[in-house]
């Protein structure tokens, strides 16, 4: 009996070590079909991406090759250029597309940071090879009102289209910037969700940095009289998506009515004006007939819920445009950057004392930027320059303003 029940339990023990091995053998199939199945899928991952790769390495191949032929071809009239005048003319036989493209290439936008002792043109004869370059292509096309459009970035993620051989242009395109040190206390100032106001607004760099600024939750109101402006303004908007934008064809002053806009060439385009054209260079070339109209008036028509901040830039109407705004400024109590060039306001009534007495009879206090060091800083009673900061003596301006920093 013994022998049997040992015989039993070793036929037992038998089988078991034989399915123990049965099943050992079917797991390691089970996981060599796995591991094969596994490397099928990451060898056909690794071909797709590999075969990716190569073509867009042959792209960027076949890209290295075109640039490189352009550069060369452009090295050759550059250092022909060089050789002889650089700061007269350019080849003459590089084609419109080609200046076009060598002028995106050499631009270069200063960031949003104040600019001490910067003034119009400050960067103009800046012997630098760049700068040189920049303004040969800018005399190239200077004050062509059939100049070609130059699409560049601008502040926060925008584009603006500059036309080539105008003020506006010579300031961006060749020096990479203008008015920096407004724009950069703007830059601090405007926050999303509040409202603006552009008068004067031309070419749109002002509104378009404005917009970014306030986001599609916030207003900007750009006021332009000029169709020629007013037209590129437009298109800059429309490049840039901007939906929150109303652009008013209208020129603000002192009364509702008609007026004639004297409109400059091209060149001066920023020095059309409802009074009379003070630089000489920026004559005069035809008027149109256009509406003029009160701040007050308009904030009443189109229902002005808030404004923040105003920039005014409208050639001697400054004064009046103030006259006209009064209850919205009462109301609402904006901080207001304003031109107060004495001649052109004397064009239109105006002066330079009768525009700060009435401000500072609506309760407003004076800031320049100081030359030597662009720092906003309180008016001492002697303001040198022709750029003016007016700022509800009730609301001061936030500590940010007078940073020499960017905005954080």
């Amino acid at each position: 009996m013994l022998e049997s029940a040992i015989l039993v339990l070793v036929l037992i023990l038998v089988c078991l070590g034989a399915a123990l091995l049965w099943y050992l053998r079917q797991m390691r199939l089970q996981m060599h079909a796995n591991l094969l199945e596994v490397h099928g899928a990451l060898e056909s991952q690794l071909r797709g991406s590999l075969q990716a790769h190569m073509e867009s390495l042959q792209a960027c191949r076949d890209e290295h090759v075109r640039v490189r032929s352009e550069f060369r071809r452009l090295r050759r009239h550059l250092n022909w250029w060089l050789s002889t005048e650089p700061d007269s003319a350019l080849p003459g036989n590089l084609a419109e597309a080609e200046l076009l493209a060598l002028a995106r290439n050499l631009a270069a936008l200063r960031p949003l940071v104040p600019y001490p002792t910067w003034q119009f043109d400050r960067d103009w004869d800046n012997p630098d090879l760049l700068y040189r370059l920049r303004r040969a292509v800018w005399n190239h096309f200077r004050g062509d009102p059939q100049a070609p459009e130059l699409i560049l970035d601008w502040h926060h993620g925008t584009k603006l289209a500059l036309h080539l051989g105008n003020d506006l242009s010579k300031q961006i395109f060749v020096g990479g910037c203008m008015d920096p040190n407004e724009l950069a206390l703007l830059d601090k100032l405007l926050k999303p969700g509040m409202s603006f106001l552009d008068a004067g607004a031309m070419e749109g760099a002002y509104t378009v940095l404005a917009a970014a600024l306030v986001g599609p939750g916030g207003v900007i109101w750009s006021v332009e009289p000029s169709a020629r402006e007013r037209r590129r303004l437009e298109r800059n908007l429309e490049r840039n998506g901007f939906r929150h934008v109303t652009v008013h064809p209208v020129a603000l002053a002192d009364s509702d009515g008609k007026a004639e806009l004297k409109v400059a060439r091209d060149e001066h385009s920023g020095q059309n004006t409802i009074g009379e054209v003070v630089y000489e260079q920026a004559r005069e070339i035809m008027r149109e007939t256009v509406e003029i109209r009160r701040l007050d008036s308009l904030a009443d028509e189109y229902g002005l819920k808030a404004l923040d901040v105003v920039k005014m830039d409208i050639e001697g109407a400054e004064y009046r445009a103030l006259q006209g705004a009064e209850a919205s400024i009462q109301r609402f109590r904006p901080v207001i950057l304003l031109e107060v060039f004495d001649e052109a306001l004397e064009k239109q009534g105006g002066s330079r004392a009768l525009l700060l007495s009435w401000l500072k009879e609506h309760g407003y206090d004076f800031y320049v930027f100081d030359y030597a060091t662009a720092r906003l800083r309180p008016d001492d009673g002697r303001i040198a320059g022709d750029n003016l900061v007016a700022v509800p003596v009730e609301k001061p301006l936030p500590a940010e303003a007078f940073s020499l920093l960017p905005r954080a």
